[in-house]
């Protein structure tokens, strides 16, 4: 969420955050919006949806980032497949300048889609055993699919106390036998801004050692994509996708 707003911030209402995470989506939460519409109603309106109703579909934050939220009904998820993604991705890269999609860590037919779109996978852990060994079995599998490590980032979330024997970030390297792109340190006020449903980075000094990594996170993001990696498609630009493959639990 937080590296979401910062994006907005920079670029008012020409970034799309689509909560891919169909069952068990919580942006709409941790953003304290209460959307109207959602995936589902994207998927029913299908025979007639462009990018100004997609547009319409979505719900604006007072960051001015545009949400299409999950379904509010699991059940309702069963409506969303693989195929209604690859419409929704296409058009969103069309209305907007940047596209962030929040998908739940499972390979499944939506997840899938979505990396096959996507630009770079921001691929989030955290310092607990559990994780590290989720991720080293994660980043073989995405390479076997095509996702190459350049396309990839590891994220530390940092979001728990430092106790002893906890896992240093040079543990995790050592483990994944990569770099850690992002960490993020643990830091009280992201627990309870997740709470409030207020982001941090709103708030946050960017001076602060979760502001200035956000900071680069987002410059990244923001960064111009290099000529040859944009598809010249009858002179119309495509946004900038990005994949959050894990849950954010701290922003």
């Amino acid at each position: 969420m937080n590296a979401a707003c910062a994006l907005a911030l920079r670029h008012p209402d020409e970034v799309l955050l689509i909560d891919a995470s169909l069952q068990l989506g919580v942006c709409a939460i941790m953003l304290d919006l209460h959307p109207r519409t959602t995936l589902v109603d994207a998927v029913r309106e299908r025979g007639r949806l462009d990018e100004t109703l997609l547009r319409q579909l979505a719900t604006v934050h007072a960051s001015r980032l545009h949400l299409l939220a999950a379904p509010a009904d699991a059940m309702e998820a069963a409506e969303v497949d693989e195929e209604s993604i690859y419409r929704f991705l296409n058009l969103a890269r069309r209305a907007f300048k940047f596209v962030l999609v929040d998908t739940f860590p499972l390979l499944d037919g939506t997840a899938m889609a979505v990396l096959d779109l996507s630009d770079t996978a921001y691929l989030v852990l955290q310092g607990m055993a559990p994780s590290v060994i989720g991720m080293s079995k994660l980043l073989p599998a995405l390479q076997g699919l095509g996702l190459s490590e350049d396309r990839q980032r590891l994220v530390l979330n940092q979001n728990y106390r430092p106790f002893s024997g906890s896992l240093k970030p040079s543990d995790i390297e050592q483990r994944l036998s990569r770099p850690l792109d992002y960490i993020f340190p643990y830091e009280k006020k992201l627990l309870l801004s997740a709470n409030l449903g207020e982001p941090l980075i709103l708030h946050a000094g960017w001076l602060s050692r979760f502001g200035r990594e956000m900071t680069e996170l987002v410059d990244e993001i923001a960064a111009p994509t290099q000529p040859e990696e944009i598809p010249q498609d009858a002179g119309e630009p495509d946004g900038r996708l990005t994949l959050p493959a894990q849950k954010e639990a701290q922003g």
